[in-house]
């Protein structure tokens, strides 16, 4: 009887990491555009109504997985005080077999939702919350920046960022996504690339925060700026942690349009 439960165990296990690696790949993006092979363009999680409407591309990617079944819903939930009540949904067909989908989504009314999709059991697959603002009227969180913001246009997307432990040589060592304040001093080295020159004499890092439990990076921390020769093609800057928790940089051109929004950062004692 123990030898049967000991493999219970084991098994439940086992199915429990293969459901959680499964949902790695899931992720939703709120953007401008999608490339025709499904990647997001000018993704954020904070739009602005502009003409009283806010048009997005929701993009659900599912990772190397097909989507499953023929149908996939697409729910809205709208902040209410402090709870989510639903605000609209929509149903998507799938005719064929696809690893990522957009649909074009205009919302009317400032607020914070919550948005997710859910296969045909009615299973989530993912989900995300969405900030829109009213027009003129970025989000205080967002006041904090030196100037207003801008996105590129395509010229960036093939831009590639390697967090590492040092550059030597214009080649990042010791890759790695996290850093400690106890073990190296809570500094990290950001490597940016691309295969075309960078296109600018500054580079404006902004620094933004949250906690583990967080869904968004809602707290500006500071930003830096860096000068550059326009015609390299590759940079990187040293950043020092002072706080554990969860980070990303936004990266920004001379003109303070978006060339990167980076991955997450995480910062242990």
């Amino acid at each position: 009887m123990q030898s049967l439960m000991k493999k219970i165990f084991s098994f439940t296990i086992v199915l429990f990491f293969f459901y959680s690696a499964s949902l790695i790949g899931q992720q939703i993006y709120f953007c401008e555009n999608v490339t025709n092979n499904g990647e997001p363009e000018n993704a954020r999680s904070i739009w602005q109504l502009e003409d009283g409407k806010a048009e997005i591309e929701i993009l659900f990617d599912n990772g190397e997985e097909y989507i499953p079944g023929s149908i996939l819903y697409l729910f809205i939930d709208k902040k209410y005080d402090n709870t989510y009540e639903p605000f609209d949904s929509k149903t998507i067909q799938i005719e064929n077999e696809i690893t990522w989908l957009s649909y074009n989504f205009a919302f009317s009314d400032y607020g914070s939702y919550d948005v997710y999709f859910m296969d045909m059991s009615r299973n989530k697959l993912a989900s995300k919350k969405i900030t829109i603002a009213k027009q003129g009227d970025i989000p205080i969180d967002h006041r904090a920046g030196p100037k207003q913001r801008l996105f590129s246009s395509n010229y960036y997307s093939g831009i590639k960022l390697t967090y590492c432990e040092r550059v030597i040589a214009d080649k990042p060592v010791n890759v790695r996504d996290y850093t400690s304040l106890s073990k190296y001093n809570g500094e990290i080295y950001a490597h940016l690339k691309q295969s075309k020159p960078l296109n600018t004499d500054t580079v404006y890092v902004e620094v933004w925060f949250k906690e583990p439990n967080w869904d968004e990076f809602s707290e500006f921390i500071e930003s830096k700026k860096y000068r550059i020769n326009k015609y390299w093609l590759d940079t990187f800057f040293r950043y020092k942690f002072t706080k554990a928790g969860v980070y990303k940089f936004m990266i920004y051109d001379e003109n303070y349009k978006l060339m990167l929004s980076t991955r997450p950062v995480r910062v242990y004692e």
